[in-house]
């Protein structure tokens, strides 16, 4: 009995030693990223522009509405 101790300590020593003295190297979901494979491009899209109107003195008018920057456009014009 002594003699299969002594070779289990002996196996597992060596093993252990084995895999000290060569460690391997663990990396995690390491990957190389190709900046010329992935490109985005921001398209810029159009100002929504669109007419509103106005009734003063039974005349209307209308004038130029920018709703993407909120902004009016322009003066009013009179219509009829």
């Amino acid at each position: 009995m002594r003699k299969v101790k002594k070779i289990l300590v002996t196996t597992l020593l060596a093993a252990t030693l084995i895999l000290v003295m060569n460690p391997t190297n663990v990396m995690a979901n390491s990957h190389k990223i190709n900046s010329s494979v992935i490109t985005v491009q921001a398209m810029p899209r159009p100002d929504i522009i669109e007419w509103r109107y106005k009734s003063e003195g039974g005349k209307a008018y209308r004038r130029l509405y920018n709703y993407s920057r909120e902004q009016w456009v322009g003066e009013w014009e009179l219509v009829s």
